[in-house]
């Protein structure tokens, strides 16, 4: 899940971009990207201060700050699960909201 999870996300990200840089907006592409990445990046993180055990939430190093960054952007980009309906209702055919 670390690295591929991560390059997964990366992927699903520049092409949601080019898609819409190349004037046709994906909802779904941008929802998905939007989903999975901010889940994908704090399981990560998460997995890496667990593995330096009381280090990995000190403040000298930039895992706590990352971990918190990844949780505002997931707040503010919308919540992951409301990105999974998105995608989900664009899947079976449906229009979303």
């Amino acid at each position: 899940c670390g690295v591929r999870g991560l390059e997964r996300g990366r992927r699903l990200g520049y092409l949601a971009q080019t898609t819409v840089d190349q004037g046709a907006p994906s909802r779904t592409l941008s929802a998905a990207s939007k989903g999975y990445v901010p889940e994908t990046v704090e399981r990560v993180i998460r997995h890496c201060m667990q593995l330096l055990g009381p280090e990995g939430a000190s403040k000298e190093l930039l895992l706590e700050k990352w971990y918190r960054d990844c949780k505002i952007i997931d707040i503010f980009e919308g919540s992951g699960q409301v990105q999974r309906i998105v995608v989900g209702r664009s899947l079976l055919g449906r229009l979303a909201g």
